[in-house]
């Protein structure tokens, strides 16, 4: 890993394996190129695709493919139109379940289809080999080479492709529609990675009417937004998370399912560490009352090539009318029942049937059960059809400092799936290239990326825009988690772009977040960029989340939604030192068997109180909870009392008062109470409760988070 961001960006501008700036080819195009190929297949069922560069139609019969050692020419009567393309397959049935539909054209093991005619053996190598498209007249028009491969070509110049992985597709990078043709490998070499049975879902946009968007920030009020939209289902649920173990989520699914909604979930079968007992119990009980649970599962070695690396995205879908979209999984730390101690994350509701069908024909081709990486929850192993649903948990803190926000004005939504939307480089580059002032915060970023094409790791590109608009003007703030296990590489990106903004003269400030924050996790991937456009995403700051997870984005151009989620953000980049203020009154009177209602005038903080704790007597016992105590008054005299609240970072205040209890009409005892000897007492006291409330109340996240 390296250290600074010195040695990051020599080694980005050292590194001949590195993305390089597409150049188009000179000269004419071939009318056909080839445009995709399967060639370390698991199960015999490579294939080939071939694209048409042209701007007419393309009369198939006579073209031929060769490897060299077979050949398959085309003899039916086969188009291709402008842009179109033809598949080549040799296993049909593995190439419909990868991919939903028949291919071209199709040479299984036992039998040959029409229009194609074989002569030779056609294989490619799982270690190397050639591909070349031959026209009708004989010359070779394009080719391709890859891994250990010494076969020359006119139709290729320079080193071959690296050998392909397992289950790895190539493809050739096309740009706005336009093939990329320089016969060198850089035609081959996009920034995200294919698999076998890949999706090509790109960026969409969607108009949103006033009053459609809602944003919500966890752990302030996620939960509550979540739950009312699924108490308010009618048709549908539909949910998909990288995990799910939310009890409260769960049994208002289970209440759903009970009124006659359908309920479908998918989930990563491997998460890291591994699925939890409460996942797996409730899944389980989901599962058990009739919802449709699938996970994405399977790997290399079991002969699965899952068609991306990890399910991470976090969304639902409501009625196909409304989509939600967060940056957390549906567990207990992401959409907490404590509205003050919790993860941060970020959140947006939409109300759009059009974006929610999209959203929800995305689910329909992630989930489709005969993809071979997708296996039903009853035929997983670990399926418990005896396991009991979960119990929902109380909570001191059932309000948290933002509530939800319903924009008033209209706004537009476009949303980003990775790693298809990002072609030749991560989405976001291109989003903050023009920016002034851009706000983020993550729960991790990595300085140095190890791509697919490079030999040693390069600097973020991420970064690397950060820096580039810095040096055009712009400032950034950068936030970053602080728990134990990201705090390590997450010091390595801000110690090196703090130290790259000081020796520039450069506007930028990064650090990672206060330990004595309220936010257990800061699991957030959030950006704001000028006050207009907000990103509410899944996608952490390493390669992976661009180039190989399913991840979701969702782009929202909203100057109301970004002053909201500035509103959070600045409530996790500044540190809290204010202490609340109250105002206590100094007297309560009762009459013996009466009780008094204790409670402040006035009880104030600049964000959210998260304690209140009444001392009876000042002895140092804690007698009661919450913003009011009920007394019973037995007999006359006077009781001291103290009133300690303490905020969400662990400031305090203290206030005091006596409880005079007068008895049958006769006058109330005389206050024998040193109140300075006192107030002395309870001074070290408060200070200590504040503190012992801090550590009690607001731990930090003790596990691994995606």
């Amino acid at each position: 890993m390296l250290s600074t961001l010195g040695q990051a960006m020599a080694a980005t501008s050292a590194d001949a394996g590195a993305p390089r700036p597409i150049v188009l080819g000179e000269g004419a195009v071939p009318e056909l190129l080839i445009s995709e190929f399967y060639a370390n297949a698991l199960a015999e069922d490579e294939y080939v695709r071939i694209r048409s560069a042209a701007t007419w139609d393309v009369q198939m019969c006579g073209w031929r493919l060769t490897d060299g050692e077979g050949t398959l020419e085309f003899v039916s009567a086969a188009v291709i139109g402008a842009g179109g393309e033809v598949s080549v397959s040799f296993n049909s049935s593995s190439y419909v379940a990868a991919y939903d539909v028949l291919p071209d054209f199709a040479v299984d093991a036992s039998c040959q289809t029409g229009g194609l005619e074989a002569s030779g053996s056609f294989r490619l190598g799982d270690s190397g080999d050639s591909i070349s498209l031959v026209d009708p007249s004989g010359s070779e028009v394009d080719c391709v080479l890859y891994g250990d491969v010494a076969v020359g070509s006119c139709a290729w110049s320079g080193a071959p492709l690296p050998a392909p992985r397992d289950g790895e597709v190539f493809r050739r990078i096309t740009v706005e529609g336009r093939a990329i043709d320089t016969d060198t490998v850089s035609d081959w070499q996009p920034f995200r990675e294919f698999r076998y049975g890949y999706t090509d879902q790109m960026p969409r946009a969607f108009d949103i009417a006033p009053g459609g968007l809602s944003a919500f920030v966890s752990p302030d009020c996620s939960l509550d937004v979540v739950l009312e939209r699924v108490g308010s289902a009618r048709k549908e649920v539909v949910l998909c998370s990288y995990e799910f173990q939310s009890a409260e989520l769960c049994l208002l699914l289970l209440d759903a399912m009970a009124r006659g909604v359908s309920v479908r979930v998918l989930v990563e079968g491997s998460p890291v560490g591994g699925m939890s007992d409460a996942e797996v119990a409730a899944l389980s009980v989901l599962e058990s009352a009739g919802a449709d649970v699938r996970v994405v599962a399977g790997t290399l070695r079991e002969g699965v090539a899952r068609h991306f690396a990890v399910l991470h995205s976090k969304y639902m879908v409501v009625d196909s009318e409304e989509a939600l979209v967060l940056s957390e999984n549906f567990v207990s730390d992401g959409i907490p029942i404590d509205r003050v101690f919790g993860n941060r994350g970020w959140g947006v509701a939409v109300n759009s049937p059009e974006l929610a069908c999209y959203l929800r024909r995305v689910f329909d081709c992630d989930s489709r059960s005969t993809r071979p990486d997708i296996v039903r929850w009853s035929d997983d192993e670990r399926y418990d059809p005896l396991a009991d649903a979960p119990a929902g948990e109380p909570t001191e803190h059932p309000r948290g400092c933002l509530p939800p926000f319903v924009s008033t004005s209209a706004s537009r939504v476009v949303l980003y799936m990775s790693p298809d939307a990002n072609v030749v480089a991560p989405f976001l580059c291109a989003l903050m290239a023009s920016a002034r002032d851009i706000s983020v915060e993550l729960l991790h970023a990595d300085l140095a990326w190890d791509t697919r094409w490079s030999v040693r790791d390069v600097m973020s590109p991420l970064l690397s825009t950060l820096l580039e608009r810095m040096r055009d003007g712009a400032s950034c703030r950068l936030l970053l988690d602080s728990s134990w296990y990201n705090a390590a590489r997450n010091e390595e990106v801000t110690a090196a772009m703090t130290a790259a903004a000081y020796a520039e003269s450069l506007t930028g400030s990064f650090r990672l977040i206060s330990a004595g924050s309220p936010i257990s996790v800061l699991h957030n991937k959030g950006v704001i960029l000028d006050g207009d456009v907000a990103l509410v995403s899944s996608n952490n700051w390493v390669y992976a989340s661009f180039a190989r997870n399913r991840e979701l984005a969702a782009v929202i151009e909203s100057s109301e939604v970004c002053g909201y989620f500035a509103a959070a953000f600045d409530m996790d980049w500044i540190p809290d030192t204010t202490p609340p203020t109250m105002e206590l009154r100094p007297e309560f009177v009762a009459s013996p068997g009466e009780r008094v209602l204790l409670s402040p005038d006035t009880c104030q903080d600049d964000r959210t109180i998260a304690c209140y704790r009444w001392d009876i007597g000042i002895d140092g016992e804690v007698d009661g909870r919450g913003p009011q105590m009920s007394y019973l008054a037995l007999v006359p005299g006077s009781v001291p009392v103290s009133l300690t609240v303490v905020d969400a970072w662990g400031n305090s205040a203290t206030a005091m008062a006596v409880i005079r209890v007068v008895g049958n009409g006769a006058p109330a005892v005389e206050d024998d109470i040193d109140w300075t000897d006192a107030a002395r007492a309870a001074a070290p006291l408060a200070v200590g409760i504040g503190f012992l409330l801090i550590r009690m109340l607001g731990p930090r996240g003790s596990g691994r988070q995606a």
